[in-house]
């Protein structure tokens, strides 16, 4: 069955596929990997903890999870792979099958796989119930449905979920009570399905402080320092033997754009990994012509999120009022130079064409206005507007311009400025109006975000959404394995969440990351990241 389900993660996400790899200046052959060297990348944000299910929205807590931890599979990448194609590999599990019905998933493992020899793990051997465990803590399932843990943030992401067997030591077998189109593909998301370890768990009674799995790299606490710099070490029983070639990698956090542009120029860090927009490579370009440029397309827009439960934005009026007055050819056009491309809320870029959005979504200020007199606020309202500097200049640039737009509607956004952790904070508790989060990472599969983002009980239901002509509308999508049917189903969910506006995407962006000549051998697919430097090397 491995073959007959492996097309369905193929088909769905390719759709997205942005531009390849650009470089400025004449490339150079790669030549032979050499071990050593250290790799310095920049981020602007630094992590509240290494717990993936203690995540807020957005967090970069997954660069340390990616490093440090493995999943049952991985995704491809490399220079002949496109940025956005979700295409599924071996990873722990060097096989699989799928049942007919896709309702029982069978990984088989490798032999050999270590934990790396750092306490409590001591290189131990990783087995089948060490994936068994983590699903079961991931999911607050089996032993941990009544440990009164906080709620998962990643538990949607095993919805229906039964059980989790581990028949032998190499064997793990994964129930669920009704088909499951795109389980392969959360198998290979670090965000939500990283094999974690017990002993951890055990001794502290959380994973929040440390970090020890079976990775590529894991953390120096001895030569991190939290808001400076995050290091990691190469794991030398890493199970792909002679990776990876980099000895030490270091996450540098630098809040400010000009900062990590600058500590490019100069040669302090070797990976500016925080996409920067065209305005900004254009700099880039000019001043450092040997750079290596890599432009894509962001799979995952701007997201809006409005609240559906608390007024006024619980009246449909006020919200189709908000979604009426965005000019998202405004905001490519500032932001992306006219390469970006008009976001729907759910939907991966690439689902719909340009011309089906502009025929779904209007920009009409005057029907704007008259549905906000219609709902009683002809003289106009207020709503609170929380945001995080943390999250980088031209997120605050964003906000800004969204503001701008809806004042000429009669709707005055209040720019909250608060901590990220806060802004996280404020998403689970529902403590907002409405807000907005940049580029919402998508999690092993295109239907991951609508059904994230719209299932009621999922803490990344930051909108309170409960309808139940969508909650069925989710369940048959799960349930669907047919390619095509899947990705109707995603399109319809994706219009029928903006019909009644339970959130609102407003453009993908068309985004640059730039790394020193001296890198090679690393390709950012956008599902891999970070994991990618297992086959990065120094020249």
């Amino acid at each position: 069955m491995q073959l007959r389900f492996l097309p369905l993660v193929l088909t769905l996400a390719v759709l997205a596929c942005g531009p390849g790899q650009q470089v400025a200046g004449p490339p150079a052959d790669d030549g032979s990997p050499k071990s050593g060297g250290v790799l310095r990348f920049n981020r602007a944000l630094d992590p509240f903890d290494w717990d993936p299910t203690y995540n807020g929205i957005v967090t970069p807590n997954n660069v340390g999870v990616l490093l440090a931890y493995n999943t049952l599979l991985d995704f491809k990448s490399g220079p002949d792979i496109e940025h956005s194609a979700a295409l599924v590999a071996p990873g722990l599990a060097e096989r699989w099958e799928v049942s007919p019905d896709a309702k029982t998933f069978t990984f088989r493992l490798k032999k050999g796989v270590r934990w790396a020899d750092l306490p409590p793990l001591n290189g131990r051997e990783l087995t089948a119930g060490d994936v068994q465990w983590s699903f079961e803590y991931q999911s607050r399932a089996g032993a941990f449905a009544d440990a009164k843990l906080p709620k998962s943030y990643v538990d949607w992401a095993y919805t229906g979920m039964d059980k989790v067997e581990a028949p032998d030591g190499h064997t793990v077998t994964v129930h669920f009570k009704e088909p499951y189109g795109a389980f392969l593909g959360i198998s290979a998301a670090g965000m939500y399905a990283a094999v974690l370890p017990k002993e951890l768990y055990q001794r502290d009674g959380h994973m929040k402080d440390h970090l020890v799995g079976s990775g590529p790299f894991q953390i120096d606490p001895a030569a991190s320092q939290k808001g400076t710099r995050w290091v990691f070490k190469r794991n030398p029983t890493y199970f792909q033997q002679g990776r990876p070639y980099l000895e030490e990698v270091r996450w540098i956090i630098l809040p400010q754009e000009a900062t990590a542009i600058a500590a490019l120029q100069t040669q302090q860090i070797d990976l500016l990994s925080d996409g920067v927009s065209y305005d900004t490579a254009e700099a880039i370009r000019k001043n450092d012509p040997r750079a290596v440029m890599y432009r894509f397309l962001e799979p995952a827009p701007l997201q809006m999120f409005l609240q559906t439960k608390r007024p006024p934005t619980d009246d449909v009026r006020v919200r189709r009022a908000i979604a009426l007055s965005i000019n998202r050819d405004e905001f490519i056009k500032v932001f992306s130079n006219g390469q970006g491309a008009w976001g729907l809320s759910g939907a991966i870029a690439g689902l719909f064409s340009d011309q089906e959005l502009r025929q779904l979504m209007k920009h009409d200020q005057e029907e704007a206005k008259r549905l906000l007199q219609q709902a009683g606020y002809a003289g106009g309202l207020t709503l609170d507007h929380p945001i995080a500097p943390e999250r980088g200049e031209r997120y605050v640039k964003e906000n800004e311009l969204l503001q701008a737009q809806l004042r000429k509607i009669g709707i005055n956004l209040t720019l909250r400025t608060v901590a990220r952790e806060d802004q996280s904070r404020a998403f689970r508790n529902g403590e907002f109006q409405t807000t907005t989060v940049p580029n919402a990472r998508f999690a092993g599969d295109i239907s991951d975000w609508v059904f994230s983002l719209y299932l009621p009980g999922s803490v990344q239901n930051f909108n309170r959404v409960d309808d139940a002509r969508l909650t069925g509308m989710l369940a048959a999508l799960q349930a669907e394995t047919d390619p095509d049917r899947r990705k109707q189903a995603i399109r319809d969910a994706a219009r029928y969440v903006y019909d009644n506006v339970f959130g609102l995407a407003i453009y993908h962006g068309s985004d640059y990351f730039f790394w020193s000549p001296r890198l090679k051998g690393y390709t950012p697919n956008y599902w891999r990241r970070e994991r990618g430097f297992v086959d990065a090397w120094l020249e």
